[in-house]
């Protein structure tokens, strides 16, 4: 039967993964024709870059990392990789985190801060050595290249008190095309900034990430799943 592509939200909304050691799938028609002709430069990879203000706490790296390590568990195709054995049978391969801490790890290797403009930072992309690879499916690359601004007074007595500063900042979701297409990154990068804005403190969204790890990555003997997406 064939898989063809899935948006990445799909992936953990409509089959949610099961606890399982390594799983793989043999990839669809259509994932194959958009995986096929990206092998070699990486034709087809796919980002979306989104300019936002933010306060710097909320874009430290511990906090971003967290909450880009609970959306790789919820969407497993994020962090799998691929093998393929012959034009015909190209497979995705996913080997859960074996704790929170290691997809904390898996999700850091997969995380560069850097300090550019917006369009050195999509040159660098588009232009530059490929980012993806069989090997890493996705990627983000958050830029603070811009001064603080002051954040503007929502009341007189608020303009009053010390302005408190956010810094404009660029972030670069990167994914190949066969994971899924740009509705699926537009609805995944609703999410992030959901969960990055969110109240939660770093102690609460790392409490978050060890619930997400054991209802979808803890390891349980007998139990094997087979994600098609």
């Amino acid at each position: 039967m064939d898989t063809t592509a899935q948006p990445v939200l799909a992936i953990a909304e409509s089959n949610p993964p099961s606890p399982c050691r390594v799983v793989e799938r043999r990839m669809g028609d259509t994932e194959l024709s958009y995986y096929l002709p990206s092998r070699g430069n990486g034709v087809n990879d796919m980002y979306l870059h989104l300019g936002f203000n933010a306060s710097e706490h909320l874009v430290q790296r511990p906090r971003i990392r967290l909450v880009w390590a609970i959306l790789r568990i919820r969407h497993p195709l994020l962090a799998s990789s691929v093998t393929m054995h012959s034009y015909d049978d190209v497979r995705f391969i996913y080997a859960p985190p074996s704790s929170p801490q290691d997809a904390l790890a898996n999700a850091d290797r997969n995380l560069e801060y850097k300090s550019v403009t917006k369009d050195e930072l999509i040159d660098a992309y588009l232009n530059g050595e490929r980012t993806l690879s069989d090997e890493r499916l996705s990627y983000l690359v958050v830029s603070t290249g811009t001064a603080p601004l002051p954040t503007p007074p929502l009341t007189p007595r608020q303009a009053e008190a010390t302005p408190v500063l956010s810094t404009s900042h660029d972030l670069l979701i990167c994914a190949t095309h066969f994971l899924g297409d740009g509705m699926a990154l537009h609805q995944f990068a609703n999410d992030f900034f959901s969960l990055l804005a969110s109240e939660k403190s770093l102690q609460e969204l790392e409490t978050q990430l060890g619930e997400e790890w054991n209802r979808f990555c803890r390891p349980s003997p007998g139990k094997v799943r087979n994600f098609s997406g």
